[in-house]
């Protein structure tokens, strides 16, 4: 599938809202719109992801995100979440963006929708989730297994590229490794000399750990 690289760092952690004053300049700012869909033909475990993020650099860290359940609701779905003002740069340019999954693939995708940063909530709109097109050829027909994987765990997004004969690379960072899928479970894949690194696949969700050390919370995105 094709991998559409964009800032998806979580943010580290939110300041709690009730604790701030309306004037505070370190208080979480919210992030409101609604997401539209055809709501025909969705599985009943279809969710989705909204994320708010510099359009600009793909490096920069995710200022905020929200996971919304979708399943046999009629479109469009309201939301609301709260972003770090430390990860907003007024400078940059921002989108909120969105993607819908069924257990661990994802199906909808939009269009990054441009923001104004400097307003009080942050007003997104209507952000449209569409279908998610492969382009004949990316994700390799007969391939076993999930498609290449984006995560994002903190503040470092973690790519996943799948063979289909049961192994995996992860980059993270600086590192790659090579993993292999373990006996016990197909969505589990790890290192055969250092069981320690190993890559769990649940659903939108992952455990990713690198030498026994867990890489957080880890959300998949694409």
């Amino acid at each position: 599938m094709m991998i559409r690289p964009s800032a998806l760092a979580i943010a580290a952690s939110l300041l709690a809202l009730s604790a701030c004053g309306p004037d505070d300049a370190d208080a979480p700012v919210e992030v409101r719109g609604e997401l539209a869909f055809e709501a025909d033909g969705l599985d009943t475990d279809v969710f989705a992801v909204v994320e708010l993020a510099d359009a600009s650099d793909p490096e920069a860290p995710q200022a905020g995100f929200a996971r919304i359940e979708i399943a046999g609701a009629d479109s469009p779905v309201a939301f609301s979440f709260q972003a770090d003002p430390a990860q907003i740069d007024p400078d940059a340019s921002y989108a909120v963006t969105a993607a819908a999954f069924s257990g661990s693939e994802p199906v909808l995708l939009s269009d990054p929708v441009p923001v104004d940063v400097s307003q009080r909530p942050i007003e997104a709109g209507t952000v449209a989730l569409a279908p998610l097109i492969i382009e004949d050829g990316l994700e390799g027909g007969g391939q076993e297994g999930p498609a290449d994987a984006v995560y994002q765990c903190g503040d470092i997004p973690v790519i996943v590229e799948f063979d289909g004969q049961g192994g995996a690379t992860l980059y993270h960072a600086e590192d790659e490794f090579a993993l292999r899928r373990t006996e016990e479970s197909g969505a589990r894949y790890a290192l055969e000399d250092d069981p320690s690194t190993f890559l769990e696949d649940r659903g939108g969700e992952a455990v990713i750990e690198v030498g026994g050390e867990s890489l957080g919370q880890c959300l998949r995105f694409f």
